[in-house]
């Protein structure tokens, strides 16, 4: 499993890193594929044929299944100072199979409505990648871990969190959102009440 984070601008300090497990690595179902490159090849999940030179699975948008946040102790930024972590996870299913490779764009909000906005986010989307075949893989445990410095977002604060995951097809499921306190200064979980 490869993963691969993309540095935020240059006036964004908050750091993302991916993390993901593939929980469900399923084959293209269909009819056996007689190798003549004719199209007699299996059905793949977005409709089209293996064998006729378009291994293609795409078109159907990720399903954010269970979405959830943790504390999750001290990491070293990048200047090796250890920062308090904040790990949201994101059960994703793909009924075209091309969760191969993926995105997780993450947003935030200090108002806990159910609505989180998508404009000037904070974190980078964080870039993975689970296997280099197509078509395989139709669920995955996506995760992030956000370093957490203390200005935007504040260390022990409640906010309302948002993300959204890509496939490889470049179809963005809809936005799952969740209240969630980030730690306090030694990564134990916080109580919302500021520091």
């Amino acid at each position: 499993m490869q993963m691969t984070y993309r540095p935020a601008a240059a006036t964004r300090s908050p750091l993302a890193l991916a993390v993901a497990l593939s929980l469900g690595l399923g084959a293209c179902k269909g009819k056996e594929d007689t190798g003549d490159g004719g199209g007699d090849g299996a059905v793949l999940p977005g409709g089209g044929e293996a064998g006729d030179g378009a291994e293609v699975c795409a078109g159907t948008p990720p399903v954010i299944e269970e979405f959830r946040c943790e504390a999750s102790g001290l990491r070293d930024d990048e200047t090796g100072a250890p920062t308090p972590t904040l790990t949201l996870w994101a059960l994703t299913s793909d009924a075209d199979q091309d969760l191969s490779a993926y995105t997780v764009n993450i947003y935030f909000d200090e108002e806990v409505d159910g609505v989180v906005s998508e404009a000037d986010p904070v974190f980078s989307p964080v870039f993975g990648t689970l296997s280099n075949s197509t078509c395989t893989t139709g669920e995955a445990q996506l995760g992030a871990i956000l370093l957490i410095k203390g200005g935007n977002p504040k260390l022990n604060t409640e906010y309302e969190f948002g993300v959204t995951v890509e496939d490889a097809g470049n179809v963005v499921s809809a936005m799952s959102v969740l209240p969630c306190i980030t730690p306090l200064p030694d990564g134990s979980p916080g109580d919302g009440e500021g520091i």
